[in-house]
């Protein structure tokens, strides 16, 4: 299943802004995953905006689960961040 970019309007009618908006990117688990999710969101929105996040290994080892939380003004910045989150190599899911 390839990851699909959500709809602007569905952001906004799902979400309250400004306000936290949580990101979960599953992909293959390797060395560089997190740390290019990270890059790949903070370059959508610029370096200077605070971004939390966690990741958790499969039971396997396969995969890697990495959840971001980041502070957003408006759904068209939620949006281009998911923009940039689908350009992650081995990404499987987004949520």
């Amino acid at each position: 299943m390839t990851p699909q970019l959500p709809n602007i309007e569905l952001i906004k009618s799902q979400h309250k802004f400004p306000g936290l908006y949580t990101f979960k990117v599953i992909g293959d688990n390797r060395e560089d995953f997190i740390a290019d999710a990270l890059t790949l969101a903070m370059n959508a929105i610029g370096e200077d905006r605070e971004c939390s996040h966690t990741a958790r290994e499969s039971a396997a080892g396969n995969h890697v689960a990495v959840t971001l939380s980041i502070a957003f003004n408006s759904a068209e910045e939620v949006h281009r961040v998911y923009e940039n989150l689908l350009k992650l190599k081995g990404i499987r899911a987004l949520f």
